[in-house]
Order: structure tokens, then C-alpha cells, then sequence
């Protein structure tokens, strides 16, 4: 038997180790580790309960050549998330795309012609065919494909959603609107990982669109764990501490990026909201005076210590 599989992303030359393992596009590196572990039990000579020597070796193919090297991509965070930025891209290439997607399995079709938000039935199209995947050889292959149909009809439907959102705004954080169109980022170093930097941005930014501030704050963590000057990751680490209202984490982060490039938009929008919540917080305290701030060229210029004489 064959193991080529020449549909869904395997079609376009990428390997859909998600597919292979019967996950969703998502799945962090502890849910692939279960669902290896559980298919590893299938297949493996000293637990494989089949009992036919042709199933019996392909089973043994499909661990060696499908299932571990699907492992070793998704359960190390670096090669994971690297693997995420080659998602994301795919993802934004099919979401300018016109023509319909080249489905050949009922289920992607399905998935495909849903309207509105499908990602409640693609996790579930999902989960049911893993369930019953690697209990007979023969249909291993058809049921890989079939997953990464339904992984290309979702990354489609992801990047549209992308679209969507970069035409319009960000989610509103305390006190301002964050528009995304002309955010630029300072380019990292040479010596950080480009992909597994972008890749933290990313679910970072998908964190915050969630409103799950802690978790976007240990992505953009990660972020500043590769590039320590990266703008854009110390900006919205900025605004994910100042969405939880923990202020000085908040103005530590802002004004790093501030100092580094006031002129950036996204940097601008985030003292812009700094401003607005700790002039509302100056205003609340007893004795403070009406305009205070002004007096020292604006409450940004005040916290961060304004001109020098």
C-alpha cells in the first residue's frame, strides 16, 4: 500500500503532521503528545493487537514514517511553533483565494459549504474520524486525507476572518481602539528565530482577541525572550498588563517601545491608552488637580519624564 497522501495540505507540499495525529491545527505540544501516545500504543509491534502480518507491517510503517516524524515536529515548542507560522502563511494565501477549494471527501465539503463560524463543527468532524483512525490499516491513508481537508477548509475560513478583522480594528482595549493597518516592527536581530518569533506574536494577538490577557502575556513573554527590543511585542505586553490594570507592568512595557519608536502606530495607540487610564486613575485620587498632566506636556511626557532641560 501506498502511503502517499495527495489531498489537503499534503497537495500543496505540506506535511499535515496535525492530520496525522488526528488534531486540530491548534493542538499545543501536551495534547499531541497524548494522542501519539495513545496511536504509539496502535501501532507498535509490542502492543499491536492486530493480528494479519500485512496490517501488523503497516502498522509499523505508519509509526515509523507518519506518525514519528509528526511527533518530532509538534512536540518540541520551537519546531511547533515554527511549524504554526507555516499555517498562518498557508493560511493567508487561501484566504485570497477565489476559486473553491479542490474537495474530494463529503465531510471537507460539508465543513466547507457551512455558513458562519465552523469552527465548533470542524473540531468535531475533526475528533470523530481520529477516533476511529489506525483501528484498520487499509483506511489510514483515506482517513489522513480526509483530516487535512478539513484542516485546509479551516485555515481558509481562519485567514478570511484574519482579513476581516485587519480591514476593521483590533478588540478595544482600555480606553482606545487599536487599529492594526500600518503597524510596523522593528526587524529582530539576526540571531533570533524570525518564524518562532512571529509565531509568538501571533497566538499572542489571538490571546488578546480572546480578552485572555495572561495568556497573551506569556506569548508576548516568549516573544521577548527571541528579540528583548522587539516594538511590537512590548507594546501589546504593554496593553495585555494594562487590560488586567496592573499599571506600572503596563507603563514599563509602553514606554520601552515609546523610547525605542514613538513615531509607530501601534506604539502611539498604546501611550495613547496609557494616557487615558492613568489620567482617569490621577483623576480619582484625592487632591489632584483638573489638567494637572498638561502642565507637564502631557501625562505620557510626565510618566516617562518628559523633555530634557
Amino acid at each position: 500500500m501506498s502511503l502517499a497522501i495527495n489531498q489537503g495540505l499534503f497537495a500543496r507540499k505540506i506535511a499535515d503532521h496535525f492530520a496525522v495525529l488526528g488534531l486540530p491545527i491548534d493542538a499545543n505540544p501536551k495534547v499531541v503528545r497524548k494522542a501519539y501516545l495513545q496511536i504509539a500504543q496502535r501501532l507498535h509491534p509490542d502492543t499491536c493487537t492486530l493480528t494479519q502480518a500485512l496490517d501488523k507491517r503497516l502498522a509499523s510503517e505508519f509509526l515509523s514514517k507518519l506518525v514519528n516524524p509528526a511527533y518530532e515536529k509538534l512536540s518540541k515548542p520551537a519546531s511547533w511553533s515554527e511549524y504554526q507560522v507555516i499555517l498562518v502563511q498557508l493560511s493567508q494565501q487561501l484566504s485570497n483565494e477565489t476559486d473553491n477549494l479542490v474537495l474530494t471527501t463529503t465531510e471537507a465539503q460539508e465543513l466547507f459549504d457551512t455558513p458562519g463560524n465552523i469552527s465548533t463543527l470542524y473540531r468535531e468532524k475533526v475528533a470523530a474520524l481520529a477516533q476511529a483512525n489506525y483501528q484498520t490499516m487499509a483506511t489510514v491513508p483515506q482517513a489522513i486525507a480526509t483530516l487535512s481537508e478539513l484542516n485546509l477548509v479551516y485555515l481558509q475560513y481562519l485567514g478570511k476572518v484574519k482579513k476581516v478583522e485587519t480591514k476593521e480594528t483590533m478588540p478595544q482595549y482600555p480606553g482606545e481602539t487599536m487599529a492594526t493597518s500600518g503597524a510596523t516592527v522593528s526587524p529582530p536581530p539576526k540571531n533570533t528565530s524570525t518564524s518562532s518569533l512571529d509565531a509568538a506574536l501571533w497566538r499572542g494577538e489571538e490571546h488578546l482577541k480572546k480578552k485572555n490577557y495572561a495568556k497573551a502575556v506569556l506569548e508576548f513573554r516568549d516573544a521577548l525572550q527571541l528579540d528583548p527590543n522587539c516594538i511590537k511585542a512590548h507594546a501589546l505586553m504593554g496593553l495585555s498588563y494594562l487590560s488586567q490594570n496592573q499599571l506600572a507592568m503596563a507603563k514599563v512595557h509602553i514606554k520601552k517601545a515609546y523610547l525605542s519608536k514613538p513615531t509607530d502606530p501601534l506604539v502611539r495607540q498604546a501611550k495613547q491608552a496609557l494616557e487615558k487610564v492613568m489620567g482617569s486613575a490621577l483623576e480619582t485620587q484625592p487632591g489632584a488637580k483638573k489638567g494637572s498632566s498638561d502642565k507637564q506636556g502631557g501625562l505620557f511626557g510626565g510618566l516617562f519624564g518628559g523633555k530634557k532641560k
